[in-house]
């Protein structure tokens, strides 16, 4: 995703004129939504390499820190600032300690708050603060550790300078304000001397006792954007921003040696990266690289150039002929070297590159934020605005298949269609209307009938659209919505943390829908501006989440994942961030959602979840240590704070596996407050992705981390499999007592059973026991309401080696409110009538059925692998036909797979011929095949095989009959059977 690509030179004046929107006073403490999709969201501003741990942090305009394990670019943790609704916490300047142990980060940090500007220096692997340096007297663009982890070097913006300071006392060891522009870089050599690029044009160079030895413009008419150090630091390479070419200065008397023209190599019409590669060093000569990287032109890729260099007698330098390499669509921001001669590179999508010695990209992690830059003419509305068609670029300048978000219903359709084939009107923006002179040929300077609109410094249309009689005119800027009149007189301004790429007016007058640089679409009122609603669409084209102002919100079954609620803590301790998917049992209300625009009545900004914040979860690795057997042994410290109700248990999961057992989990009335615990784990894998959940009656806290095992065990630990016990629950009702023989089903309580065997039969060959617990007509137990919930306990007894599978077959119903319940074999009649009854507490009347939440609960207090199976189907006549999308909800959020006979609305068949529910055959046929085969038999390839029988066998003239498979990509590997 690109954002506003203004030039370096701008950023002073434009954040500075900025400044006067903001007011100083306290940090707000308001909860403030943030995409959080694993990846920046927005221009990748700096990266350091601790090339000891492979480790990589980055910062962004999105106001996060991020950790990635090298070369993979996994994402292992997330650090964050005081951030607000303005540019408040937007990060220019990143650091990393010679020790690797503290990051300094800054840029617009404090400016909002206290009118000066702040560094935070913050443990580099918890992320909690160490500290702050206070009262700069503009805003951070450049930081650099001096040698030691002591002496940091600070350049300001503007005029401010450069300032060296003792980040344990405070103390300024140097402070030039002798600069004209902002400061762009800093380096420093083995001897201790700095080198500095301004935006006023001047390199300077300092001594290591920080006196200034000379300063010098290497190009009077260019401005140095990036300086680095040739290896034997004997020469300053120096990239500018009006053109291509790279000055080779001498390190010692800031004169040019050497121009390098790179502009044929890299497609771009400036340098913003620099870095050298160390190469062959000889007594009489020395063989370097250095790789430069710039700005795209238009429909070019971009390419990064490595020359060779070389350094011989009486300090002669020549340059080789360049190798290029073809890298990104969008601008290279930054290059940082990785063990000696691979390299990151930081292009503007945004996306990070791992790219080897031979200029082959090995791994990418690209952002999964929609591009809606290019899109001004596509953003496409039904009248009511209840459905919005939107596209996005796809990183390579061309357009995805539109997708269409249906509000009212909540349903997203992502096949390619035409408009007409959608069987809804769709009305794109209007650009012009008749009588109306909208100049666009300045884009900071628009005129409306040859009159000046106003816009503030800097600030820039991106996108515009006319209501349907030609009396409004909708702006969209580099920061704000502008809603005018036919005149040009401002109605309303709506301030945006983003650029809005595109936006339209609904026919009926009440909406003003905006498309943002963040990847969400907006819904403002046309009568105040206020947001009633927001969409992110995830570029997967599948999950998504739309939100309220005040916190309700309705998602795909993992969309509640990608957005979440920053709360600041003051200035002095690092914010909180609870993702929406914490808070699905208080704010998950898709119902209420999906009427947003069709009540059209301001929704309360209070968020509920304030009211009921989970417990802060933190982890810290306290020691990793490899066992004789190949194994990796972990100790892990958890802590909880409570900050709302009283958290109840706790739960580790590896790799999304919960490791602890029951009776490790509970939390008792001493933990009110909160709790401390001391964890052993064991890892076999390279990345462990860790998980902590503190859970209460109403949210869920959380933590999570990776934890990377030593590249040369990159591989998993060979050694004989060891898949634990087996514990089957099976429960199948056919016969219901009290209910007409028209509700009776044929194989519901002989698919339990078969299930049962065949898992008795196939896994006493994978796994050291198996353990069955069944209840069905002619078990030994039947399937009634308190047999079924007294033998959930059986479960209990997993450990986290083990594998559970639930499976239930039976009629499932649903209320009007959309609670969800299995029907035991004892179900009274009066309980089925209920479900169409209104009122509030009707739930709690139904003492014969099962609710569904009974079942997850279980199986979260499960140690190991869990696997739920439903083959459930509906009869005529009962009430309230299931809907399994919150089951599916449920099933994400609880991180175990489930296998579903049918998909809303389609009847689960039964297939005579075999005396099964048609599903469970196909999932028993599969088993059968698999064994007889001797392949590894896994979630996916057990549903793989279930679904072509289900297809051919069923009856057509019942219709559809659809399976799923809910689960993660994780999941859906894990093994069943087979070595």
């Amino acid at each position: 995703m690109k954002l506003l690509a203004l030039p370096w030179v701008f950023l002073t004046a434009l954040f500075f004129a900025g400044s006067a929107l903001a007011k100083p006073g306290l940090i707000d403490t308001n909860p403030f939504p943030r995409i959080e999709v694993a990846q920046h969201t927005s221009l990748i501003r700096r990266a350091e390499v601790d090339q000891s741990r492979d480790l990589l942090y980055t910062a962004a305009d999105d106001k996060t820190i991020r950790v990635w394990q090298l070369p993979e670019l996994k994402s292992l943790k997330v650090f964050r600032v005081p951030v607000s609704a303005g540019h408040e916490g937007q990060l220019f300047g990143l650091a990393l300690s010679v020790d690797g142990t503290v990051i300094a980060a800054a840029g617009w940090t404090g400016w909002d708050k206290e009118r000066t500007a702040s560094v935070f220096l913050i443990d580099a692997q918890s992320g909690a603060f160490l500290g702050r340096i206070k009262n700069l007297p503009q805003g951070v663009s450049a930081l650099r550790f001096l040698g030691t982890s002591n002496y940091l070097a600070i350049g300001l913006m503007g005029n401010a300078g450069l300032r060296v300071v003792d980040v344990r006392t405070q103390q300024v060891l140097l402070e030039d304000t002798e600069y004209g522009a902002d400061i762009r870089d800093i380096v420093m050599n083995k001897q201790g001397e700095l080198a500095v690029a301004s935006l006023d044009k001047f390199v300077r160079l300092y001594g290591a006792d920080y006196t200034l030895l000379g300063r010098v413009k290497p190009d009077p008419n260019a401005t140095p954007l990036t300086v680095r150090y040739s290896p034997n630091n004997r020469q300053l390479a120096v990239g500018y921003f009006e053109h291509a070419d790279v000055h080779l200065l001498n390190s010692d008397t800031l004169q040019v040696d050497l121009k390098i023209k790179a502009n044929h190599l890299t497609l771009g019409k400036n340098v913003h990266s620099l870095e050298w590669l160390k190469g062959d060093h000889r007594a009489e000569q020395t063989i370097d690289r250095l790789c430069v990287a710039g700005e795209a032109l238009k429909a070019k890729l971009v390419k990064t150039a490595c020359f060779q260099v070389t350094h011989g007698a009486n300090n002669s330098v020549q340059i080789s002929d360049a190798q290029s390499y073809s890298v990104a669509h969008s601008s290279i921001n930054g290059i940082v070297r990785w063990k000696n001669d691979w390299l990151v590179l930081l292009t503007g999508e945004p996306a990070l590159h791992v790219m080897n010695k031979a200029g082959k990209i090995e791994y990418s992690a690209r952002s999964s934020v929609l591009n809606f830059e290019g899109t001004s003419k596509l953003l496409a509305l039904s009248d009511d605005a209840q459905r919005v068609q939107f596209t996005a670029d796809n990183g390579a300048g061309e357009l995805l298949e539109p997708m269409l978000f249906d509000v009212a219903h909540g349903q997203l359709d992502t096949k390619k269609k035409s408009v007409s084939q959608r069987g809804v009107k769709l009305i794109p923006p209007r650009q012009t209307v008749p009588g109306q002179q909208f100049d666009l040929a300045d884009r900071y300077k628009p005129t409306l009938n040859q009159q000046a609109l106003q816009l503030e410094a800097f600030e820039r249309v991106e996108s515009h659209a006319w209501s349907t009689d030609g009396n409004a005119l909708l702006l969209g800027t580099s920061w704000a919505l502008r809603h005018l009149d036919h005149q040009g007189k401002q109605h309303w301004i709506a301030r945006l943390s983003a650029s809005a790429w595109a936006v339209n007016l609904s026919e009926d007058g009440k909406w003003a829908v905006a498309a943002l640089s963040d990847g969400t679409i907006r819904w403002f009122s046309t009568a105040t501006g206020r947001e009633h609603l927001a969409y992110f669409q995830h570029a997967n084209r599948s999950d998504w989440i739309a939100w309220q102002p005040n916190g309700l919100y309705m998602s795909s079954p993992a969309g509640d994942q990608f957005l979440g609620w920053h709360i600041n803590r003051g200035m002095n301790q690092a914010p909180d961030f609870f993702l929406a998917a914490q808070f699905e049992r208080t704010l998950y209300k898709p119902e209420r959602v999906q009427k947003t625009l069709l009540e059209n009545s301001a929704t309360p900004d209070n968020l509920v979840l304030q009211n009921v914040l989970p417990p802060r979860v933190s982890i810290r690795t306290e020691k990793l240590v490899q066992r004789a057997s190949g194994e990796w042994a972990l100790t892990l410290r958890i802590k909880g704070e409570t900050l709302g109700p009283r958290p109840n248990d706790f739960i580790v999961f590896v790799n999304q596996i919960p490791v602890t057992a029951p009776s490790e989990r509970r939390l008792g009335w001493r933990d009110r407050s909160g709790f401390e615990r001391e964890i052993q784990l064991v890892l076999r894998d390279r990345f462990n992705e860790l998980r902590v959940e503190a859970m209460t009656d109403h949210s869920l806290g959380l933590a999570q981390t990776t934890i990377p095992l030593p590249e040369k065990n990159s591989s998993p630990i060979r050694q004989q499999r060891d898949l634990g016990n087996l514990y089957v629950f099976a429960v199948g009702v056919s016969g219901f007592k009290n209910l007409s023989a028209e509700h009776q089903l044929d194989f519901a309580a002989s698919d339990a059973v078969q299930f049962s065997q065949a898992m008795q039969q196939f896994g006493s060959s994978n796994y050291r026991k198996v353990n069955i617990r069944l209840l069905a007509d002619q078990a030994e137990q039947g399937p009634t309401k308190n047999n079924i919930e007294d033998a959930l306990k059986f479960l209990s007894q997993a450990r986290a080696q083990d594998t559970v599978m639930m499976f239930l077959a039976s009629h499932a119903v649903q209320d009007v409110h959309k609670n969800y319940y299995f029907v035991p074999a004892d179900v009274t009649v009066a309980d089925l009538k209920s479900l169409n009854d209104l009122s509030p507490n009707s739930r709690t009347k139904r003492e014969s059925l099962i609710s569904w939440e009974v079942f997850f609960e279980a199986l979260r207090n499960t140690a190991g692998r869990r696997i739920l199976i439903v083959d459930t189907c509906h009869a005529q006549g009962i009430e309230g036909r299931l809907n399994p999308a919150s089951l599916i909800k449920r099933s994400v959020s609880s991180l175990f797979p489930m296998l579903l006979a049918s998909a809303k609305d389609e009847d689960s068949q039964e297939y005579a011929p075999a005396g099964r529910g048609l599903f469970t055959h196909g999932l028993l046929e599969g088993l059968q095949q698999t064994t007889a085969s001797g392949r590894t038999l896994t979630v996916q390839s057990w549903f793989d095989q279930a679904v072509p029988l289900v297809t051919q066998l069923r009856d057509q003239t019942i219709g559809q009959q659809t399976p799923q498979l809910i689960a993660t990509s994780e999941m859906r590997n894990w093994q069943i059977l087979g070595q």
